[in-house]
């Protein structure tokens, strides 16, 4: 039997789906190259914009057509749906022949058994493996980048996010394991290695027995070999000077970019969000960080349209991104999740005026990471070439900068020194 995973979202997202191919193949089934060819399609899911869950859920309508050319297609939806929606989503989509919780992807190759033996009489039989889900090894996609998530869940709750009631309260994996998987992958040469979590800097703080975060990038930096580490996503409440201390002693193998999500300038959007810092002990804590390691890139996630944001709350994280300086930004327009505190809150900042503020905010990044681009140009900088497109390749700095390389000849998976050219606000051109 062939199985087919369709991912959307993060890169938890995308860890989640080598998670669950290796725990089919473990229960005997092989990847197919296309959905149509498949007997098992599983939607691994993101529900933190309406926008993601929305495109999801466009791909069930073609469901239909894959059960007239195969009597016994399941369909199965995962990843951050909240349990409690399954019933709902059950009505509105009948095609759907399971859904499952994210932590309970272990189960899998058993529901889906079950269902061949109840719905097609199949004689198919599952033999329990006793996986645990982050004990799994994943069934990597790269054989130079891979994602080792740390942490599952979230235990912070702002308002309007739905990761806690989909993957439940924050649980921290087991250093030693975390420890091995690293090492492991050093040993078959490896360049990159991501380390996942809804909040990776409060790694721990659900096990006293366990190490801290900074205590654990610095275990992993002292693995042997010449590999890079990056980790997401951070938490500013949660951004410590002693971790802090160990991205700026580790240079450049924990790489110089810092994923950490300010989502509004307004300190009264803020509270409203339930973020527990104000704009200004963010300016502050990024102050530091670009003090402690000077080649940093900064990253951030915002949210426009924010229930009860005002022209002078926007104008505040226009202010903010001037000062901040990101070399990147993932900007969403406010939708309501289910569940969340904020969905109960009125909705009323219009869509006209989300779609606006974001272009806004857009162009203010656009102009911002251009200047900081071509900072770089003239310098040799060593990137990871990660993928070919017709006569260039693509790397990315240790910044996590898109470069796109004009050379022949270059091997994917490998460092390369390449004197950047040309800069551009969402690349550069070497």
């Amino acid at each position: 039997m062939k199985y087919y995973i369709k991912t959307f979202g993060c890169q938890m997202n995308k860890s989640d789906s080598e998670r669950i191919a290796a725990i089919l193949e473990v229960a005997g089934w092989q990847s197919a190259t296309n959905a149509d060819q498949a007997d098992l399609v599983v939607l691994n899911t993101c529900s933190v914009r309406q926008t993601a869950e929305d495109r999801a859920y466009g791909h069930i309508a073609k469901w239909r057509q894959y059960r007239q050319q195969n009597p016994s297609f399941i369909g199965v939806v995962t990843g951050c749906v909240p349990a409690k929606e399954g019933d709902k989503l059950a009505k509105r989509f009948p095609a759907v022949d399971i859904f499952l919780n994210i932590q309970d992807i272990e189960k899998l190759p058993e529901l889906v058994a079950e269902k061949r033996r109840t719905a097609f009489a199949a004689g198919t039989e599952y033999t329990d493996q006793n996986i645990n889900y982050l004990q799994t090894i994943p069934h990597h996609q790269s054989s130079f980048q891979a994602f080792v998530p740390i942490s599952i869940g979230c235990n912070n709750f702002c308002t309007y996010c739905v990761v806690p009631y989909a993957r439940g309260r924050e649980k921290s994996r087991g250093s030693a394991e975390i420890l091995r998987e690293c090492q492991k992958l050093a040993a078959k040469g490896y360049k990159e290695i991501t380390l996942l979590g809804q909040n990776v800097n409060s790694y721990g703080q659900d096990d006293p027995a366990e190490i801290d975060f900074p205590a654990l990038l610095q275990k992993i930096a002292d693995i042997p070999g010449d590999f890079w580490i990056r980790f997401i996503t951070s938490h500013p409440k949660d951004m410590s000077n002693k971790l802090i201390k160990v991205i700026a002693d580790n240079q450049p193998k924990v790489t110089p970019y810092v994923h950490l999500a300010v989502q509004s300038g307004s300190n009264k959007i803020l509270k409203a969000m339930n973020r527990k810092y104000t704009s200004e002990d963010y300016l502050r804590l990024i102050g530091k960080i670009r003090q402690a390691v000077p080649e940093v890139a900064l990253s951030t996630d915002i949210i426009v349209g924010f229930p009860g944001e005002t022209k002078a709350d926007f104008a505040q994280t226009i202010d903010l991104f001037k000062q901040a300086r990101f070399n990147m930004a993932y900007i969403s327009q406010y939708s309501p999740r289910p569940e969340t505190t904020a969905a109960k809150m009125e909705d009323n900042v219009s869509r006209s005026v989300k779609r606006q503020r974001d272009k806004e905010l857009t162009a203010v990044l656009e102009k911002i990471a251009l200047v900081e681009n071509k900072k770089d140009v003239g310098k040799t900088i060593r990137v990871l070439v990660e993928n070919k497109k017709g006569s260039h390749y693509i790397g990315r700095t240790p910044q996590g900068k898109v470069v796109k390389v004009r050379e022949a000849g270059l091997t994917l998976g490998r460092f390369q020194e390449v004197e950047v050219r040309r800069a551009l606000a969402w690349r550069l051109e070497a």
